[in-house]
């Protein structure tokens, strides 16, 4: 595992020996200062994770990181800072370990010259974006990427970032200017974050120019809008146009609005059309509407073209259909192509197999799908084979199964060790020694687990200050694992302000949540939030 982290980080330079050598060095020495030189290295290095992790990946100019930088001076090191600490942060930043640096300073223009900016390290890049997920962003920081982040790219991500975190008013500044030359994604952000904030007449503006870009999603708005205005035939001419340039969800629009006119030949007349052309969902939309109309045989046909095509949902319904008509055989083959496809859906078709292959007494079959599902990385799976396993006899093989089930930290295989302990009468230790790994790792279940044991052994302030440093070193879950035992004592305005941190650390879903939690006690609040989000540090934003 070390080694293939190494190669996929060092394939920019191809140093995958410096990187194995190199990569815990950098970290060793990021974590552990051992001066004040190291230590303004480190806020360096840390506005330059920061700085990345939010979206910024163009080269970051010196004046950005200088400014960044001294947001992340520890506290004791903004105190009558030397006049050139930054130089000298940056400079031991560019310091080699084994042979890769923090930073790289890099020169695009033509001829020598001062750097155009600096480059973190791939490795450093990948341990923030771990350790740091949580950590919050102060508004300097936001601010500064405002003024010195200008690639548009850049200025998108960035605004997804903001979003995500449920600071609006970034969003739209952000994106804004990306918006302007065209960034479809761009587009979309701004005019979510302008209807909700009840700019409609600008947002209209914006959703006109993303369908008329080719974004589906504002296709589709626009048509609702539209439709809303009862302006219905530019409604039709909108989704027509996007519908001949090849975006299904317009045609699968168009064909219900020929339904609902009763116009069903034209919408079988576009549906066939856009199948011909090769769409998939097309294809499957097309058959199911064949079958509800008897026509069968028509139906299957064409779901043997979206299968063949490689749709592996589609082989799966096709599979299903070959069975239940009788053609065990021919479904067993589209069932293997689909557990072959490789997709996100191939591990329970696996099971699937395995069970079929189960429950007519072809055991070496079913073990052997069984194995391609816990290969592929299904940990309950792994679970279960290795009762199989026990049950054969073969109990080394079985317990080798089970750890790699306990190492993947799997809902069902905790729950299954759970119910182990608990029978041996296992006490609090047994429990901790088998949940805070994972629970430290960021599994809700170990960790929610892990907390409601040390509540039944009289241990829950020691769980709360747990959970209240995991959560403060950006531990996501612990978040929402405080929040719950808040509200459930009663402390309901503690459990708000880890409901404000959930959602500033990256869980823009918290919004609405809440602000329904808020309609109970203060509407005007509740109606500012899911309008204009909040501002760094929490606070609900004012009207922008």
């Amino acid at each position: 595992p070390r080694l293939a982290a190494a190669a996929n980080v060092a394939c920019s330079d191809g140093k995958v020996i410096q990187v194995l050598a190199g990569g815990p060095a950098l970290v060793q020495r990021y974590e552990h200062p051992a001066d004040a030189e190291d230590r303004y290295g480190k806020a360096v290095v840390t506005a330059a994770m920061d700085i990345r992790r939010l979206g910024h990946d163009s080269l970051i100019g010196r004046a950005l990181l200088e400014e960044v930088a001294a947001v992340c001076l520890a506290q004791p090191d903004r105190v009558d800072a030397p006049v050139g600490w930054f130089g000298m942060g940056l400079a031991d930043a560019a310091q080699e370990v084994h042979g890769i640096a923090a930073l790289t300073a890099r020169r695009d223009r033509p001829g020598t010259g001062p750097a155009d900016g600096y480059v973190l390290h791939d490795y450093l890049d990948q341990y923030a974006r771990s350790t740091r997920r949580g950590v919050l962003v102060p508004a300097a920081v936001w601010d500064a990427l405002i003024a010195g982040s200008t690639g548009p790219d850049d200025r998108t991500r960035l605004a997804q970032q903001a979003q995500w975190r449920g600071l609006y008013r970034y969003a739209v500044t952000f994106a804004r200017p990306a918006a302007e030359i065209g960034d479809a994604t761009a587009m979309r952000i701004l005019v979510v974050r302008l209807d909700e904030a009840g700019h409609s007449e600008e947002a209209g503006q914006w959703w006109r120019r993303a369908a008329e870009a080719g974004d589906p999603n504002a296709v589709q708005n626009l048509a609702k809008h539209l439709d809303e205005a009862g302006h219905g035939q530019e409604a039709e001419r909108v989704l027509r146009q996007a519908a001949d340039a090849g975006d299904t969800s317009a045609v699968l629009a168009l064909a219900a609005r020929f339904d609902e006119a009763c116009h069903g030949d034209d919408a079988e007349q576009l549906l066939r059309q856009a199948a011909d052309a090769g769409g998939t969902t097309v294809m499957e939309r097309l058959a199911a509407r064949l079958d509800e109309a008897g026509r069968h045989q028509e139906a299957e046909q064409w779901l043997r073209r979206a299968a063949e095509a490689g749709d592996s949902i589609v082989m799966q319904l096709l599979a299903t259909r070959l069975d239940e008509a009788g053609f065990g055989e021919e479904a067993e083959q589209w069932w293997r192509r689909a557990a072959e496809a490789g997709d996100h859906l191939s591990r329970f078709v696996m099971v699937r197999l395995a069970l079929r292959f189960d429950e007519v007494g072809r055991g070496a079959e079913a073990e052997q799908w069984w194995r391609h599902a816990a290969e592929a990385g299904d940990s309950s799976t792994m679970w279960f084979l290795a009762g199989r396993l026990e049950e054969a006899g073969r109990g080394e093989e079985a317990e080798q199964w089970r750890r790699r089930a306990l190492d993947a930290a799997d809902y069902f295989a905790l729950t299954a060790a759970i119910a182990q302990i608990e029978q041996a009468g296992g006490g609090v230790e047994d429990f901790e020694g088998l949940l805070r790994h994972p629970a430290e790792a960021g599994d809700f279940f170990a960790m929610m687990s892990l907390a409601q044991r040390f509540d039944e052994a009289g241990r829950g302030a020691e769980a709360d200050q747990w959970l209240r440093e995991s959560a403060e070193a950006g531990n996501l879950n612990a978040l929402h694992v405080l929040a719950g035992r808040h509200e459930q004592a009663g402390r309901h305005h503690a459990a708000e302000q880890w409901r404000r941190r959930i959602i500033e650390a990256g869980n823009s879903a918290g919004v609405p949540t809440l602000a329904d939690r808020l309609d109970q006690s203060d509407r005007v609040q509740a109606e500012h939030l899911r309008r204009y989000g909040i501002e760094p540090g929490g606070a609900t934003a004012s009207p922008w």
